[in-house]
């Protein structure tokens, strides 16, 4: 934190001395704050985000294979399904499996 008392006593501003964003100069304290803990709760909430979405548009495509077996675009629903379910397996568990069977 000397660094940044050293800097505004040359009158430049220590925010703008940051590698990479870590920290942020609280203005009325004069004092440098950690940001990155903030950062890795905007990255969790985002990716409950995408796996909420992910749900979402898996029991989107169960239905609409469900309701529509007949319909030409069966396949391609039963492909997207797929891809969906394994994008949403990577997300939740980078080095697990998918449980299921290929068929189910």
């Amino acid at each position: 934190m000397l660094w940044a008392v050293e800097l505004m006593e040359k009158g430049l501003n220590p925010a703008r001395h940051i590698k990479g964003g870590d920290a942020v100069l609280d203005e009325g304290r004069g004092v440098a704050t950690d940001t990155s803990g903030a950062r890795s709760f905007e990255a969790d909430a985002e990716r409950e985000r995408t796996l909420d979405r992910l749900e979402a548009r898996t029991e989107a495509l169960r239905f609409s294979l469900r309701a529509r077996r007949a319909s030409a675009r069966f396949e391609l629903w039963r492909h997207d399904l797929r891809e969906t379910r394994e994008t949403w397996f990577r997300l939740v568990d980078p080095d697990g499996q998918d449980p299921t069977l290929e068929g189910s």
